[in-house]
């Protein structure tokens, strides 16, 4: 009996510890304008975005967790987080995540602002006005119930996993990259002589931060390139007077990953001067691309 009891005993340590090693988490952060709970466009279509690829895994549990910048009381920044944590939680199940899965919303009101003199004070207080939302999910294939054309019979038969990203995949970095491809960032821009991302930035970044958080095995050359100069010459970053502005664009895009969480070890960045004009105009020279390097399978 005991030898019984240590036999069911271990295998279910076995089949509890199998369930944990295959679960894994991903985070995805929406930012929000001062004193704003509104979602942007461009957020909503780049979370609709992330969720699709969950489609072929299992989701155990999802969290909402708001926040502020430091600025303003702390009641008001309370209320504030709250009120930014529900709209994305109201998102989501707009967008068909099952309600039952939202194990946790809620605002923690502000954040303390990081201290680092090389980034500008108003893009790390946008850092702090956000939604991280985190889904825990297996790595199970969902099985789909087929019912036959006899009444009350039916089989469960295990699919294969399906493409889930949409088919026009360009300017984005997909789950399907090979190594040397090389991908041209849309809509990652930046202020005129300087390596400061616009605003309309955000939702880019936060959906190549997604997919680097997510699929694991990508290590990524991010290359800079500038306008308005000579090949052979870099344009000048006004922020420090030194011409090196394609590396410093290149650096940025670099910092936020590994803000967000990226493993520094599968990053890397280069400045390309403005050697590689596209042809389509300035606004098409300024740009920031991703040249996968390597792929390591987990």
């Amino acid at each position: 009996m005991i030898k019984k009891n240590s036999i069911l005993f271990s295998s279910l340590l076995f089949l509890l510890s199998a369930h944990l090693y295959c679960q894994k988490t991903s985070s995805y952060v929406i930012l929000f304008e001062t004193n704003s709970f509104n979602i942007s466009a461009e957020n909503k279509s780049a979370l609709k975005f992330f969720l699709a690829g969950f489609d072929t895994v299992s989701i155990s549990t999802v969290s909402v967790l708001g926040y502020c910048d430091e600025r303003g009381t702390n009641e008001s920044n309370l209320i504030l987080s709250a009120k930014r944590a529900n709209k994305v939680k109201d998102l989501l199940i707009q967008l068909k995540l099952n309600a039952q899965l939202i194990k946790e919303s809620e605002g923690k009101g502000e954040l303390e602002t990081a201290k680092d003199e090389k980034i500008r004070p108003d893009f790390l207080l946008a850092q702090n006005r956000k939604v991280e939302i985190k889904i825990t999910f297996n790595l199970i294939e969902k099985e789909k119930i087929i019912v036959s054309d006899k009444p009350k019979e039916s089989e469960v038969v295990k699919t294969e996993p399906e493409k889930t990203l949409p088919s026009d995949t360009k300017g984005r970095l997909t789950e399907n990259q090979k190594v040397g491809d090389k991908i041209t960032l849309d809509n990652i821009l930046f202020e005129g002589g300087e390596h400061f991302f616009l605003k309309e930035s955000y939702p880019a970044l936060q959906e190549l931060g997604a997919t680097m958080l997510k699929v694991k095995k990508y290590h990524i050359l991010i290359l800079g390139h500038v306008c308005c100069v000579q090949p052979g010459f870099d344009g000048t970053d006004f922020s420090t007077g030194e011409r090196n502005l394609s590396v410093t664009r290149a650096k940025a895009v670099y910092d936020y990953l590994v803000q967000i969480g990226v493993d520094a070890k599968r990053l890397d960045y280069k400045g390309m001067k403005g050697d590689f004009r596209t042809g389509k105009g300035d606004k098409y020279d300024r740009r920031v691309e991703i040249e996968i390097m390597d792929i390591k399978e987990e």
